[in-house]
This record gives structure tokens, sequence and C-alpha cells, in this order.
């Protein structure tokens, strides 16, 4: 994702739950200008990505996105 230069700031965080789970759990989390460009990259890479991901890693790996906003 970084390559695309699209997004910035990543940030791998561990996620806390009080449910009980087998193993443990991470999110990914990156930053993006504005949602114009969260969308070209969605158009362009989105689907090339998730591709790359399931040949990678998969059934370990669940991907799906969120978006947030900042606060402040």
């Amino acid at each position: 994702m970084l390559d695309s230069t699209y997004f910035s700031l990543p940030q791998v965080a561990r996620v806390i739950t009080s449910a009980e789970q087998e193993g443990t759990s991470f999110s990914v989390q990156f930053r993006v200008n504005d949602m114009r460009t969260l969308k070209q990259w969605n158009q362009e890479f989105s689907a090339i990505f998730k591709e790359s991901c399931a040949r990678e890693f998969g059934t370990e790996v669940a991907f799906f996105t969120t978006v947030l906003e900042l606060v402040e």
C-alpha cells in the first residue's frame, strides 16, 4: 500500500477483545489525504491488494476497510 504513494503513517495495533478467540488479531491502519484519493486507490489497487493478501496469507487474514475520521 505504501508503494502506491496514496497512503502514509502506517500503524499496526494488536486488537484487544474480551471475547474468547484463538490466536492474536492485528489491525493495520494508514492515513490518506482525502476521500477522493481513497476512492482513486480503491478503483486502481484494491482488488489487486486483496488478491495479493489472499495468496500470501490465505484464510489467516480478513481484509476489510473501515474509514475513520480523526477528531481534533
